[in-house]
């Protein structure tokens, strides 16, 4: 799955990613925002906690040790049946524009090569590429 395969199928490639349990892989990865769960990613006003900074490190830094990636929030994954961690459900993150607002803040300036955050349609999941800047 390339990012020119994810960003023009929008919604119906994540919904069609879940169907076929997509796995996360080396350059893709699944974030749920988990809003006012245990271990959230995000506040219910949009806010990154220190879980979703710690977990959105850990997937740039992962990203930033081969050859780039897919970050996509509003998707969760878990293990299905035969036990492979795969796509699942869409969660769409509310306040997603203070959500986006802390994702740009929280990846600025210590990373090289910038990071390009972009947005689709309101209550959407959110994408995150790596381009040169």
């Amino acid at each position: 799955m390339e990012f020119d395969d994810i960003v023009s199928g929008r919604e119906a490639f994540l919904r069609e990613a879940i169907l076929l349990e997509t796995q996360e892989g080396l350059r893709l990865d699944f974030k749920a925002p988990a809003v006012a769960k245990q271990g959230a990613a995000f506040t219910p006003q949009g806010q990154l906690t220190k879980d979703g900074r710690n977990s959105l490190a850990k997937a740039l830094s992962a990203f930033s040790n081969s050859a780039g990636g897919v970050l996509v929030i509003g998707v969760e994954c878990r293990k299905n049946v035969d036990g492979v961690d795969c796509a699942c459900d869409l969660e769409p993150l509310p306040n997603w524009k203070t959500a986006l607002s802390a994702v740009n803040s929280a990846v600025g300036d210590p990373l090289q090569p910038k990071m390009a955050v972009s947005e689709w349609a309101d209550s959407r999941p959110r994408r995150i590429r790596a381009s040169a800047m």
